[in-house]
């Protein structure tokens, strides 16, 4: 029923336009563009310190951070308990973040432009993921998390309705193609192949 009611609002909203574009459209498109500037940074940074890592990668990063006691409280702790990392797995790291950023541009390219492809990359990235946001959610419950699963939930479904409705008039232009086929050019091939006339095999 809130999701229901959810998706009634949202309808609302991808009733006004942004550059031509409906408003829900264009903030997913948006979500995607920014998300994939942001992978592409995580990629080259992975990139840079690939063959530099000798025991954590913050130490490379924010080395006076690090070693600067409760002054940087927090990055002190993120750094001893961030898993040590070879240069091998920073590698590996690095390619699935470029992997990553090459598919949130597609989605973004492919659902502002109102293509299918791209509603489709979205529908199979967010499901895909949604069993980490779980399995995330179920260790570790925090609204961050929650509000994260909503929002996919969400864009699920209203990229869903978007790709269902466009399968839907696909069928029906095809079955207006058939039926007229049916009635104008089925019958004109009837007629011009029918036995006993010319061209017709009696």
């Amino acid at each position: 029923m809130r999701l229901s009611a959810a998706g009634k609002g949202i309808q609302r909203v991808s009733s006004r336009t942004f550059w031509g574009r409906p408003l829900v459209t264009a903030l997913i498109a948006a979500e995607k563009g920014g998300s994939s500037i942001l992978v592409a940074a995580g990629a080259g940074l992975a990139f840079f310190v690939h063959d530099r890592v000798v025991d954590n990668p913050l130490w490379l990063i924010l080395p006076d951070e690090v070693s600067g006691g409760l002054r940087h409280l927090f990055v002190h702790l993120l750094a001893r308990y961030l898993p040590t990392l070879g240069p091998r797995t920073v590698l590996l790291i690095a390619f699935f973040l470029v992997f990553w950023c090459i598919l949130l541009a597609m989605e973004a390219i492919g659902v502002w432009w109102d293509y299918a492809w791209g509603e489709m990359l979205i529908i199979v990235e967010t499901v895909s993921f949604m069993p980490i946001e779980l399995y995330n959610i179920a260790r570790h419950p925090a609204l961050t998390g929650f509000g994260s699963l909503g929002v996919n939930l969400l864009i699920l479904w209203y990229v869903g309705r978007l790709y269902q409705r466009r399968m839907a008039k696909r069928a029906a232009a095809r079955a207006a193609a058939a039926e007229a086929y049916e009635r104008c050019g089925g019958v004109a091939v009837k007629r011009m192949w029918a036995p006993g006339e010319p061209g017709g095999d009696g």
